[in-house]
């Protein structure tokens, strides 16, 4: 069962390693995304969700709560009575079996975003916009049943 917990911003992967290394499983998903500076675009990694984590715990006990809370950084669970459902988990988890996500690719067809490549195509019908000048795509989720966006990278081709 994975639970969400809310860390420190910017600090998602060290505090994501430090439970590592103490037996959790724990997933943060990353991408590789482009930005544009100085006239020019570059690559670089970001984490998808600023400011939080995913556990995969059988249940929030003592034990676990207090080893969890002690490490630096770690905030608190979003719930500590209720864990992701089978679909957000199998979303969480589906975005982390590569290490580092590479850019989606896509064309324009009829209006909509259709792609051709990347983690986000079996995911496309989330979509629900996107910025072909600016190279991103806002994905619709849902996070213990209420909706959460994220923006992806997408490179739409002409």
């Amino acid at each position: 069962m994975i639970y969400v917990l809310r860390v420190r911003t910017g600090d998602e992967q060290a505090i994501m390693y430090a439970l590592r290394d103490k037996g959790y499983t724990v997933y943060c998903p990353r991408e590789e995304y482009t930005y544009r500076k100085g006239g020019k675009w570059h690559k670089d990694i970001r984490t998808l969700f600023n400011g939080y984590i995913f556990i995969d715990l059988p249940c929030v006990d003592g034990i676990n709560y207090y080893v969890i809370k002690s490490v630096h950084g770690v905030g608190h669970f979003v719930s500590r009575t209720s864990c992701l459902s089978p679909t957000e988990a199998e979303y969480i988890t589906g975005m982390c079996r590569n290490d580092i996500l590479s850019i989606s690719t896509g064309h324009i067809e009829n209006g909509n975003l259709r792609l051709d490549t990347g983690y986000l195509k079996q995911y496309e019908h989330k979509i629900i916009k996107y910025s072909r000048r600016q190279h991103k795509a806002v994905v619709e989720i849902t996070l213990y049943g209420e909706p959460y966006r994220i923006t992806c990278t997408v490179d739409i081709q002409a």
